[in-house]
């Protein structure tokens, strides 16, 4: 009986300890030597070079933001890329993805930036030889910090270091369990954590099925008829393991989404797509006759499509079309409004729009003999109102 059970059990802890020996070796050779000395960058070493801050205890402590960025960095370095190219830090903030960006300038080339985008927030290890451009030797590194709320945010810990067995196996840890968000591509592309992975968790997987059932097969060779049986529990095993890891990740994306986009009416109006419908509200209520006609959005490049659409359907029962989709036979005869979406001026360039700077007027390429016609009629959160002045009839 206790025989019979080891030939059931042997195979898969075989298998297992193979793939993980064999996955040691494999980053063991792709270790570049010696381990070097740790270089670690306290918190009062960085300057500030937007916003502003100040070192408290072993953090630094991002207080200030100049349009919702704030820039620290150390210069003076010494970093050869070769040899220290993992970074660590931990990094404290509201913002869920994308907090901060990490970037450097090399010795070669003092007046280019390169920067990495960091995956969120919390303790962070990269290996920067993914990057392009970390290459020869380092003179300055740091660190951007973007939040549209400008909140307090904390650095600590940045130290960057050499290779080793242990922050290679941490790595691949870390790539299988990054969070990859919401992205609407098909579950058959989607990476299974990061993007570059040195050692693919399905790979892995796939690896000890095939030696499992290989063991499984040579201890059992006279038990062939049981042998289909056994490999359907395997493949179950290992689908129960990956699937671990996608019913975690949509769990994470399930939270954030749920946080991002609250169900109550109260929060919902504290967010974007709440202040963009109750801003439109206020125009169709204040501005808008009830038969307001043809309207025709338009916006800079600065402004994602999303907001032109809900924009559309927010302005109902008006009659609304997005520029330059809606292009074709539109001209400013055919037209009652136009709504001019954009977020380069300033108040006092609103209450005129031949003030409007010429680089705008470029970007959201409206002709220039239809400006002659617009009337400004409203200055909003989110852009311009015009009505359009027809040519007076002459019969």
């Amino acid at each position: 009986m206790l025989l019979k059970l080891l030939r059931q059990v042997a195979p898969p802890l075989a298998g297992a300890l193979l793939v993980m020996a064999g996955a040691v070796v494999y980053l063991q050779t792709k270790q570049a030597g010696d381990p070097a000395p740790d270089i670690s960058l306290a918190a009062a070493q960085f300057q500030f070079v937007m916003g502003s801050g100040r070192a408290a205890d072993e953090s630094l402590l991002i207080e200030k933001f100049e349009n919702g960025v704030a820039v620290a960095s150390v210069r003076g370095l010494s970093i050869q890329a070769g040899v220290h190219h993992w970074l660590t830090a931990e990094i404290t903030s509201d913002v869920n993805r994308n907090a901060a960006a990490f970037f450097w300038r090399q010795k070669t080339r003092p007046t280019a930036v390169s920067r990495m985008e960091l995956p969120g927030t919390g303790p962070q290890l990269v290996d920067l030889a993914t990057a392009e451009n970390w290459q020869g030797e380092i003179i300055e590194i740091g660190f951007l910090f973007e939040d549209p709320d400008e909140r307090v945010g904390t650095l600590a810990g940045v130290s960057l270091l050499s290779d080793s067995l242990a922050l290679a196996v941490s790595q691949v840890l870390d790539d299988w369990n990054q969070f990859e968000p919401w992205s609407q591509r098909s579950i058959n592309i989607l990476y299974g954590g990061a993007r570059k992975q040195a050692l693919a968790l399905p790979l892995l997987v796939s690896l000890w099925v095939l030696i499992s059932l290989l063991i499984y097969a040579a201890v059992n060779y006279r038990q062939k008829p049981h042998f289909f049986r056994y490999a359907a529990v395997i493949f179950l095993i290992a689908w129960v393991i990956l699937d671990i890891r996608w019913t975690r990740n949509q769990v994470q994306q399930s939270a954030e989404t749920l946080d991002m986009h609250v169900l109550s009416r109260e929060k919902f109006a504290n967010t974007a797509d709440g202040f963009l419908q109750q801003d439109i509200a206020r125009v169709k209520r204040d501005v808008l006759s009830q038969d307001a006609g043809k309207i025709l959005l338009v916006a800079d490049q600065s402004v994602s499509d999303f907001y032109l659409k809900k924009a559309r359907y927010y302005l109902l029962p008006h009659a609304a079309a997005i520029w330059p989709e809606s292009w074709g036979p539109i001209n400013p005869e055919n037209l009652d409004y136009v709504f001019l979406f954009q977020t380069f001026y300033d108040e006092q360039a609103a209450r005129n729009p031949r003030m409007i700077p010429s680089y705008v007027w470029k970007q959201i390429t409206v002709p220039a003999e239809w400006r002659k016609s617009f009337k400004l009629i409203d200055v909003g959160d989110f852009g311009l109102l015009f009505a359009i002045e027809k040519p007076a009839d002459n019969h």
